[in-house]
């Protein structure tokens, strides 16, 4: 809105300093020369400036949004990326989940083998002092 409401003061300025501004002037381009109003040369500038202020602008407005596309495409290339992460940690977790139920297994299977172990020693050392004679 501001911008518009300088925009608005820059004009009616213009147009106040051109009318104000009514003698005939000769102007000189290279080899040709023209007599024309100063009104004709203050408003044809000052257009001629708001050309070249537009075409800039557009240039800024192209140049922002093929940043845009640009960032755009890399986040959604960072996004896949993220979501190949998070299913390789998935994958990761389950895996090690896995393993830790599969040590859990042969823990418990040493500590029956132990216990198994024990209990034969145990039992056949009861065996030998049974059978052994007593003095």
């Amino acid at each position: 809105m501001l911008y518009m409401v300088v925009m608005a003061v820059v004009a009616i300025l213009v147009a106040v300093f051109a009318l104000q501004n009514t003698m005939v002037v000769e102007l000189s381009f290279l080899t040709w020369t023209f007599t024309t109003n100063l009104v004709v040369v203050i408003v044809g500038s000052a257009i001629a400036g708001m050309i070249i202020a537009s075409l800039w602008g557009l240039k800024l407005k192209a140049q922002h949004m093929w940043r845009n596309m640009k960032k755009n495409s890399e986040i959604s290339g960072l996004e896949d990326e993220r979501a190949l992460l998070r299913k390789k940690v998935q994958e990761l977790t389950d895996a090690n989940a896995k393993l830790l139920q599969a040590q859990t297994a042969v823990n418990a299977a040493e500590a029956q083998v132990k216990d198994a172990a024990g209990a034969a020693e145990h039992a056949a050392k009861d065996a030998a002092a049974a059978t052994a004679p007593k003095a």
